[in-house]
C-alpha cells in the first residue's frame, strides 16, 4: 500500500488547526487504498496551537507533531517537514485555507498518471487586491532575471514524488536558502500545474510582514539568477571609475 505525507507548518494556528486536521482526515478518508501520515510543524506558537497539537496526536497514530524552539520560517518548516515525510509522496499545504484542501485527491490523481510534480496554480485570489498585484509583480521580475524559465503564481504547495523529495533534501542540506519551488524547473520534473483560486484566510492574522516578503523577493531573485549580482558589481565598478575620474580632474 502506498503511503502519503501531508506537510503543515502553522504559527499561531490556534482556530484553524483541528479544522484542518478534520478536512485533511476528511479527504484521505476517501482514499483508502493509500496510508497516510499528517506532519504537523509548530514554529513556536504563543497561543494554544501547541496544546492543541498535542491533544490531536494522542488521538490519532496518522499525526505527527514536531514542535520548533524558534520560529523558523515557512520555507524551513515546509523542508524540515519534507524531511521527516515517510511517504512515497509528500504534499505541502498551509494551515490557513488558503489553498483549497479538497485539491488533495487531485493532486494524487495525477501523479498515479505518473506527474513527478503536481502544483497548485493561482488564477485568481480573494485576498487583497494591491497584495495580489504585488506578488503578480514579483513572479514577472523573478522570471524577467531568473537563469531558468519560471512558474508564475505557484507557492509550493502540491504533490511531490519521493524522487524528487530525496533530490530535494539533498540539495537543501548543502543550502538551505533554495526555494523549493525553484529547483521543480530548474531539474526538469515531470510537472503538472492545477488551477485555483486562492482564498482569504479563515481564521487569525498572518505573521507575513511587509519585511518578510520583501527579504523572501530578494532572496529569490538572489537564488534563481546571476544577473542581479553582476548588474551590482558593474554599477559598483563604474561609480568607483567615475569616483577616481572626477578625484583626478579635481587634483589636476
Amino acid at each position: 500500500m502506498k503511503k502519503i505525507s501531508i506537510g503543515i507548518p502553522c504559527y499561531n494556528e490556534e482556530k484553524n488547526i483541528q479544522q484542518m486536521y478534520m478536512a485533511v482526515t476528511n479527504e484521505m478518508s476517501k482514499l483508502t487504498q493509500y496510508d497516510y501520515e499528517i506532519i504537523f510543524e509548530d514554529n513556536a506558537s504563543t497561543d494554544l496551537s501547541v496544546q492543541i497539537l498535542r491533544n490531536i496526536a494522542k488521538k490519532d497514530e496518522h499525526v505527527k507533531v514536531i514542535l520548533n524552539q524558534a520560529n523558523f520560517g515557512i520555507e524551513r518548516s515546509c523542508y524540515n517537514c519534507m524531511k521527516n515525510a515517510s511517504g512515497d509522496a509528500y504534499i505541502s499545504i498551509c494551515c490557513d485555507f488558503q489553498e483549497p484542501v479538497e485539491m488533495i485527491p487531485e493532486f494524487i490523481k495525477y501523479w498515479e498518471r505518473n506527474y513527478e510534480v503536481v502544483f497548485g496554480q493561482k488564477t485568481s485570489s480573494e485576498e487583497n487586491r494591491i497584495k495580489y498585484f504585488l506578488r503578480t509583480l514579483y513572479y514577472r521580475i523573478i522570471d524577467i532575471f531568473s537563469d531558468e524559465t519560471q512558474i508564475p503564481e505557484i507557492t509550493g504547495f502540491g504533490l511531490y514524488d519521493r524522487k524528487v523529495i530525496d533530490i530535494i533534501l539533498d540539495i537543501k542540506q548543502y543550502d538551505a536558502e533554495i526555494y523549493t519551488r525553484h529547483l521543480v524547473t530548474e531539474y526538469g520534473f515531470n510537472l503538472k500545474l492545477l488551477p485555483y483560486q486562492q482564498r482569504e484566510r479563515m481564521n487569525g492574522k498572518s505573521s507575513y510582514t511587509i519585511s518578510s516578503y520583501l527579504s523572501f523577493a530578494i532572496n529569490s531573485l538572489c537564488n534563481t539568477s546571476s544577473k542581479p549580482l553582476r548588474l551590482i558589481t558593474v554599477i559598483g565598478l563604474l561609480g568607483s571609475f567615475l569616483n577616481m575620474v572626477f578625484t583626478l580632474a579635481l587634483n589636476a
